[in-house]
């Protein structure tokens, strides 16, 4: 801006400094620091390294910003998106307590299901879930796990049947 006032470009500096207050009059001026703060480039780097060591320990199942599976305390298992818990699933052998997971195969889908004792879908987590994470997590976790192809009758029957879902 400096420069453009020294060389006599006034229309210029005119031009930006009202691009400048429409910018500040619409956002604040903190979301605009947030935005392009320098600590935010080091910053998520190190929590995706943090995130995906948690992932080869065990601890996390899941890609960083979600969804993602972790336990939230001693009885219950949480469902992450980003920085929202969308689920609290208690664990245990009691009906409608998360006690397994299902890792399953159709056709050209896949996913992830937490299931009770008995067989029923509680929470839906579609999409591609790597084998080797789910299995480390269900150990360290003392879930068990079963990785399946289904059939379309059985697929239809957990979607419809799992009382969440997170996309």
């Amino acid at each position: 801006m400096a420069y453009l006032a020294s060389s006599g470009m006034w229309a210029a500096w005119r031009g930006l400094s009202t691009i400048g207050r429409v910018l500040v009059d619409l956002l604040e001026a903190k979301w605009l620091l947030v935005t392009f703060s320098p600590a935010l480039l080091l910053l998520r780097p190190a929590l995706a390294r943090t995130h995906r060591w948690r992932v080869a320990r065990g601890t996390i199942l899941g890609p960083y910003g979600g969804p993602y599976l972790t336990r939230g305390s001693l009885t219950k298992l949480h469902v992450t998106q980003g920085n929202n818990v969308v689920a609290k699933l208690r664990l245990g052998e009691n009906p409608g307590w998360a006690f397994s997971l299902l890792l399953y195969r159709y056709e050209d889908l896949s996913g992830l299901l937490v299931l009770d004792r008995f067989g029923h879908a509680l929470h839906h987590l579609p999409g591609p879930w790597s084998p080797q994470d789910v299995e480390r997590f269900a150990k360290r976790q003392d879930l068990a796990l079963a990785v399946h192809k289904v059939t379309r009758e059985e697929y239809l029957a957990y979607a419809k049947g799992a009382k969440e879902a997170t996309p």
